[in-house]
């Protein structure tokens, strides 16, 4: 009976080790992301950081970096709750905020990329614009978040232009199903160069706007003006508009019923051409 009882306490030590080790890997399964969102309301002076994490390990550092120079301009240190949640206010104040444009919003915890996220919020004149961006390396079926990551394996990104016949202003609409990724508009000039960059962050619904003004000397060639939206990465959520600008104002696209008038104008002026030469040999 002694050997018996000697055998057994290997087998119910492996049997717990096993155990213990399936329980170590469902911990740490869980440990697989973190999710950050950024709003502001348009010309409020706060951004609120809001997240969730499932590490517990460390804390969560929030930097915020100006446009150009890239200098920060916020940094601050947080623990997440015992839920993993955490919020931070971003207070825009200071000469360190008097750059008008896109500030990047970093909030990383330990050295894992998957718990490193951006965010943008424009800032123009010491006021943010309306902002409402998420960022997510969270898995929503596995956590049960709602929303957490709705981007889709395979998608796409749409694009179109409309503007007024003379008119100075030019307003690009699109829509895209990745809600959790700005999107940047690029406008690049009959020659090549690079007229204007500015970002967006898509609705909740996917949409997004964006006005632009035509005029002064980076639109002064006459010609065709290419407007790109891109998206990541992936070559699906690139889209490209033209739209024809001469002297600094949109020129509406030729459309099939222009084509139609003009050729039928065409048409009768050769006619009448045609009748005015034979009745002038007829008299001759």
């Amino acid at each position: 009976m002694a050997l018996r009882k000697t055998a057994a306490v290997p087998l119910m030590l492996a049997v717990a080790a096993v155990a213990a080790l399936g329980s170590a890997g469902a911990a740490y399964s869980q440990e697989s992301g973190m999710s950050v969102t950024a709003t502001a309301e348009d010309g409020s002076n706060t951004v609120r950081v809001t997240g969730h994490t499932e590490s517990m390990q460390h804390d969560i550092t929030i930097r915020v970096e100006a446009p150009n120079t890239r200098n920060v301009v916020y940094v601050a240190q947080i623990s997440p709750g015992a839920d993993g949640s955490f919020s931070d206010d971003i207070r825009i104040n200071g000469s360190l905020w008097n750059q008008d444009g896109f500030y990047t919003i970093t909030v990383q915890q330990g050295s894992a990329s998957i718990y490193e996220l951006e965010l943008r919020v424009r800032v123009e004149g010491g006021m943010a614009f309306e902002t409402d961006a998420t960022d997510s390396t969270l898995e929503g079926a596995m956590f049960g978040l709602e929303g957490a990551n709705t981007v889709p394996e395979i998608g796409g990104l749409e694009l179109r232009a409309d503007a007024v016949e003379g008119s100075t202003q030019i307003t690009v609409i699109g829509k895209t199903d990745r809600m959790l990724q700005p999107i940047t508009l690029e406008v690049i000039a009959p020659n090549g160069n690079v007229v204007t960059v500015d970002q967006v962050s898509p609705s909740r619904e996917g949409d997004f706007e964006i006005d632009i003004t035509t005029g002064g000397s980076l639109w002064s060639q006459d010609g065709f003006y290419r407007m790109t939206a891109q998206q990541g990465d992936n070559p699906n959520y690139r889209a490209s508009v033209e739209v024809e600008i001469v002297d600094g104002r949109v020129i509406p696209e030729f459309g099939a019923v222009a084509a139609l008038v003009l050729a039928a104008a065409i048409v009768a002026i050769i006619a009448v051409s045609a009748r005015s030469r034979l009745g002038m040999t007829l008299k001759y």
